[in-house]
């Protein structure tokens, strides 16, 4: 199972009404298996290499836990680890290989303490099919998580700028270090080399985003519910006068209303 880092996104998961971000979960004490540990596969560290401390030259691709679900149990809506394979360029004798059981690949736990630090000195990105991180080098990847089904996503905390909001259909981007996508033919190359060009706008052919726009509606008061509307109406009812509380304007109760008449079209007016 992949790890991810939770994110502040509110992206549901329709499938299984949760959030689409996989769980989290720490596999520091994981990378040996059954006591026997691996050492092998450090790259060699380029000469005259200053190595980033801010962010991993990696881009994680991960299924999310309702594809891990339908995966394992032999449903269809998600693509099978064999078909994310052919885009892993990861060091597997550091992060894990591909074998498969019962005829469904899977990574194995990462033969190497730290898998991640394999990549800190690259100078290209790598790509890391359901490779095994921590939470903190989670956090310095980029990555694309894949759903099974189509969704659309509204940003809720995102402040309105000139009466206009945005929708995401079947893919949501927070800037350009994590993208949710639906499993949908195309869009997983499209997305990775959308991330791998920094998400320029001439790098992606997928139309997701629509704008809206909120029509202003100026204030009138030929309004069924308005103030004025419920004046009058109550005006009716007590015949001419309008009540307040349990009493008519003007008045001590509706045994007054011969000595006053009411009038509303001011709140100025003196009797």
């Amino acid at each position: 199972m992949a790890i991810h880092t939770p994110v502040h996104s509110q992206v549901q998961d329709k499938t299984v009404a949760g959030i689409i971000v996989p769980k989290v979960v720490s596999t520091q004490s994981q990378y040996c298996f059954k006591g026997t540990c691996g050492t092998g596969g450090t790259p060699h560290i380029p000469a005259n290499y200053t190595k980033s401390t801010a962010k991993l030259p990696v881009l994680l691709i991960s299924l999310s836990n309702t594809c891990e679900i339908l995966n394992k149990n032999n449903l269809k809506g998600c693509p099978p680890i064999s078909e994310l394979m052919v885009y892993d360029t990861s060091n597997k004798m550091a992060s894990g290989k591909f074998v498969i059981h019962d005829g469904l690949y899977s990574r194995t736990q990462p033969q190497m303490k730290n898998n991640w630090l394999a990549y800190s000195y690259s100078k290209n990105t790598i790509i890391c099919v359901e490779c095994y991180f921590d939470v903190t080098a989670t956090e310095k990847s980029r990555q694309i998580i894949i759903q099974p089904n189509s969704f659309t996503y509204v940003n809720k905390t995102e402040t309105e700028s000139k009466n206009t909001w945005y929708n995401f259909d079947n893919r949501y981007m927070q800037g350009c270090d994590i993208a949710t996508i639906a499993n949908i033919p195309g869009l997983l190359q499209d997305t990775i080399n959308f991330m791998l060009h920094n998400c320029t706008a001439n790098s992606t052919s997928f139309k997701g985003v629509t704008n809206h726009t909120r029509t202003l509606h100026p204030f009138t008061f030929d309004n069924p519910y308005s103030s004025l509307v419920m004046a009058s109406h109550y005006k009716t009812i007590l015949q001419g006068h309008y009540l307040f509380s349990n009493k008519t304007s003007g008045g001590i109760g509706p045994s007054d209303c011969i000595r006053h008449t009411c009038d509303l079209t001011t709140s100025n007016k003196k009797w």
